[in-house]
């Protein structure tokens, strides 16, 4: 499976992680970020074992991480590169779209998630949202491509490419 990332800073050794992992708030990021990635499985088990009450829950959940990103586990990606593009040159300034592969079991698919469970995706559903836990290197996932974009209308130009 390919999926799509829109950032502004890149550079050839950067780790890309989940913001969970990026900001501390008084507590140890990395066991954070553990129990976000254990509610969540949790969660997903519960609702797909038809639990009601887990459901609602989980329908919280996708929203919260999706609006705040300092308590999301997952690296965020989208399975259209468009979206992926509109991240990269927001604000009117430059930046990079990666383009990442890896086993779609290994991540979260939020859209097909929310249709499995006929959840309400608010207004999230257009950025057909797909989560790396963690963080893409070492995770079943890899940075195949990697191109800077002037702005939207301009094309790009790849800066790296997997061999």
């Amino acid at each position: 499976m390919r999926v799509y990332r829109g950032q502004k800073e890149w550079q050839p050794d950067m780790e890309i992680t989940a913001p969970s992992l990026r900001h501390a708030f008084g507590h140890d990021p990395v066991l954070m970020t553990d129990q976000l990635l254990l509610m969540t499985s949790g969660l997903l088990l519960h609702t797909d074992s038809g639990d009601e009450q887990a459901r609602s829950a989980l329908e919280d959940r996708l929203l919260h991480m999706q609006f705040s990103r300092y308590e999301n586990p997952y690296v965020s990606c989208s399975h259209l590169q468009h979206i992926a593009h509109s991240f990269a040159c927001a604000s009117d300034t430059p930046g990079y779209i990666l383009t990442i592969e890896g086993d779609p079991a290994g991540g979260l698919d939020y859209e097909s998630v929310r249709r499995r469970h006929r959840m309400y995706s608010d207004t999230v559903g257009h950025l057909a949202e797909f989560g790396i836990p963690r963080k893409v290197v070492g995770s079943g996932f890899v940075l195949t491509r990697v191109e800077y974009v002037k702005d939207h209308t301009e094309g790009s130009e790849v800066v790296y490419a997997c061999a």
